[in-house]
Protein backbone atom coordinates (compact mmCIF):
# COMPACT_ATOMS: atom_id res chain seq x y z
CA UNK A 1 0.00 0.00 0.00
CA UNK A 2 1.59 3.43 -1.18
CA UNK A 3 1.91 6.27 2.02
CA UNK A 4 -0.12 9.39 0.79
CA UNK A 5 1.99 12.32 0.94
CA UNK A 6 2.91 14.47 4.11
CA UNK A 7 0.12 17.30 3.87
CA UNK A 8 2.07 20.56 3.60
CA UNK A 9 2.79 22.79 7.14
CA UNK A 10 5.55 25.34 5.55
CA UNK A 11 3.66 28.71 6.70
CA UNK A 12 2.57 30.73 9.70
CA UNK A 13 0.19 28.96 12.43
CA UNK A 14 -1.09 29.88 16.25
CA UNK A 15 -0.53 27.14 18.53
CA UNK A 16 -2.92 27.65 21.27
CA UNK A 17 -2.22 25.28 24.71
CA UNK A 18 -5.28 24.69 27.29
CA UNK A 19 -3.32 23.20 30.52
CA UNK A 20 -5.54 20.84 32.11
CA UNK A 21 -3.34 19.31 34.46
CA UNK A 22 -0.39 20.38 36.66
CA UNK A 23 0.81 23.81 37.20
CA UNK A 24 -1.35 26.64 35.68
CA UNK A 25 -4.07 24.40 35.09
CA UNK A 26 -6.63 26.29 33.34
CA UNK A 27 -4.84 28.83 31.54
CA UNK A 28 -3.98 28.76 27.80
CA UNK A 29 -0.89 29.51 26.22
CA UNK A 30 -0.69 30.33 22.35
CA UNK A 31 2.55 30.66 20.02
CA UNK A 32 2.34 32.13 16.54
CA UNK A 33 5.49 30.57 14.83
CA UNK A 34 6.55 30.00 11.25
CA UNK A 35 6.84 26.30 10.25
CA UNK A 36 9.07 24.65 7.46
CA UNK A 37 8.57 21.31 5.75
CA UNK A 38 10.72 18.81 4.09
CA UNK A 39 9.16 15.65 3.09
CA UNK A 40 7.66 14.42 6.19
CA UNK A 41 10.58 16.49 8.41
CA UNK A 42 8.82 19.65 9.94
CA UNK A 43 11.03 22.59 11.85
CA UNK A 44 10.36 26.56 12.91
CA UNK A 45 9.07 27.97 15.55
CA UNK A 46 9.79 32.14 16.80
CA UNK A 47 12.13 33.49 19.19
CA UNK A 48 10.53 31.72 22.32
CA UNK A 49 9.70 28.33 20.93
CA UNK A 50 11.27 26.26 18.68
CA UNK A 51 9.49 22.95 17.57
CA UNK A 52 10.98 20.06 15.41
CA UNK A 53 8.96 16.82 14.20
CA UNK A 54 7.28 14.22 11.67
CA UNK A 55 4.53 13.85 10.27
CA UNK A 56 3.09 10.29 9.92
CA UNK A 57 -0.21 10.45 7.50
CA UNK A 58 -2.46 13.24 9.45
CA UNK A 59 -0.31 13.07 12.62
CA UNK A 60 2.23 15.41 13.70
CA UNK A 61 4.59 14.28 16.53
CA UNK A 62 6.81 16.71 17.62
CA UNK A 63 9.37 18.06 20.34
CA UNK A 64 9.62 21.32 21.68
CA UNK A 65 12.28 23.77 23.15
CA UNK A 66 11.54 27.04 25.30
CA UNK A 67 15.35 28.20 25.33
CA UNK A 68 14.97 31.32 27.28
CA UNK A 69 12.80 29.26 30.48
CA UNK A 70 14.49 25.87 29.84
CA UNK A 71 11.48 24.32 29.19
CA UNK A 72 10.89 21.06 26.70
CA UNK A 73 7.84 18.88 25.62
CA UNK A 74 5.73 17.38 23.21
CA UNK A 75 3.22 18.08 20.74
CA UNK A 76 0.86 15.42 18.87
CA UNK A 77 -1.49 16.79 16.38
CA UNK A 78 -4.20 15.56 14.91
CA UNK A 79 -4.27 17.32 11.21
CA UNK A 80 -7.78 18.09 9.29
CA UNK A 81 -6.79 20.83 6.38
CA UNK A 82 -4.82 23.31 7.28
CA UNK A 83 -5.69 22.98 11.07
CA UNK A 84 -5.21 19.98 14.04
CA UNK A 85 -5.92 19.00 17.24
CA UNK A 86 -4.29 16.71 20.05
CA UNK A 87 -2.12 17.43 23.42
CA UNK A 88 1.10 19.07 24.78
CA UNK A 89 2.98 17.62 27.10
CA UNK A 90 5.74 19.92 29.31
CA UNK A 91 8.55 19.72 31.71
CA UNK A 92 7.08 22.71 33.44
CA UNK A 93 5.81 19.97 34.44
CA UNK A 94 1.82 20.28 32.79
CA UNK A 95 -0.02 18.97 30.15
CA UNK A 96 -3.05 19.19 28.03
CA UNK A 97 -5.43 19.82 24.72
CA UNK A 98 -3.38 21.66 22.07
CA UNK A 99 -4.67 23.09 18.93
CA UNK A 100 -2.92 24.36 15.66
CA UNK A 101 -4.57 26.82 13.76
CA UNK A 102 -3.15 27.97 9.96
CA UNK A 103 -2.79 32.09 10.02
Amino acid sequence: MARSAAPSLTGRYRIADTITEGAGAGQVNSFDIELQQAGDAVSGGNSEIRVTGQIDGNTVRAQFVQPALGYSGTFTWNLQGSSGSGTFTSSVPNSGVSQITRL
